[in-house]
């Protein structure tokens, strides 16, 4: 589980990052006050995506711990290509959702960050925890 859990962290971190330098590089997608300062922009957005993957992550995990205890899966641990796949796909999917709230509502700009928040540990969590019950509902059943 502790490895699932890492490399989740590792998929949140890695493609956070990738992304924040996209995004500031690339499309200059910056605050007003930051728009000659680039590095200034990308340092932040690095803060950011550490503090983004810990909090997902370790919520996730805890979660997922929890969940397996309780279904008691604890010996099924979930698939690490899954982890670190949920990892890479939540952070590709914050940055449309981030770029799209902003642009259609930027006074609802937060609420739709803190909601993107809460919805990455949740799903996070259900997907980590439904694949370990589903190998442990799939193992072969002992004879005697």
């Amino acid at each position: 589980m502790v490895r699932s859990v890492l490399l989740f962290i590792l998929g949140l971190l890695s493609t956070a990052v990738a992304v924040a330098a996209i995004s500031v590089y690339v499309f200059h997608d910056v605050d007003r006050d930051l728009a000659g300062q680039l590095n200034v922009a990308f340092r932040g957005l690095c803060t950011e995506s550490i503090l983004f993957a810990l909090i997902v992550g370790c919520l996730a995990g805890i979660f997922a711990f929890v969940g397996m205890y309780i279904f008691r899966s604890t010996k099924f641990p979930p698939r690490t290509a899954l982890s670190v796949a949920l990892g890479v796909g939540i952070v590709l999917l914050q940055y449309p959702w981030e770029f799209t709230v902003r642009k259609a509502s930027p006074q609802n700009a937060q609420a739709a960050l803190s909601t993107y928040l809460i919805a990455a540990v949740v799903l996070s969590a259900t997907v980590l925890l439904c694949d370990s019950v589903r190998q442990k509902r799939n193992q072969p059943s002992p004879i005697f």
